[in-house]
Formats: C-alpha cells, sequence, structure tokens
C-alpha cells in the first residue's frame, strides 16, 4: 500500500536538499525534522524559520568510525 504523508510527527531526511516543496507540507510546528547536514542548528533557523530541525553530520560520524565508502 502506498500514501501521502499529510501531517508527521517527525521527518528523517538524509539529503538536506530535499527540505522542501512536497516534504516540507507535511511538517507542522510540532513536527521534527532530523537532517543529514553539516549546517549548523542556526543556519536552519534562518533558512526555514518556523520548523524544529536537528542537524546530525551522520557522514562525518561515518567517516570518523571508518564506516561506509566515503
Amino acid at each position: 500500500m502506498r500514501c501521502d504523508i499529510e501531517r508527521a510527527d517527525a521527518l528523517l531526511v538524509f539529503d538536506a536538499s530535499l527540505l522542501e516543496g512536497k516534504l516540507l507540507a507535511a511538517a507542522g510546528p510540532q513536527t521534527l525534522i532530523v537532517v543529514n547536514s553539516r549546517r549548523s542548528p542556526a543556519q536552519f533557523a534562518t533558512d526555514l524559520p518556523g520548523y524544529r530541525v536537528l542537524p546530525v553530520d551522520g557522514i562525518g560520524i561515518s567517516q570518523r568510525h571508518g564506516l561506509g565508502r566515503i
């Protein structure tokens, strides 16, 4: 079964370039958006005011621990 999400409690975004349009339309003011990015929370607050964005440097973490081929 496939359906669109109308209102998400949380979003996990693996690529920050996807933070637009339909994806953000599913996010409300209480939605927690966890995004793989080296950008700071302050940068996201400026670029996406009104959204709760928690950036996590997933690539940096994987490189420090020798995971993957990045």
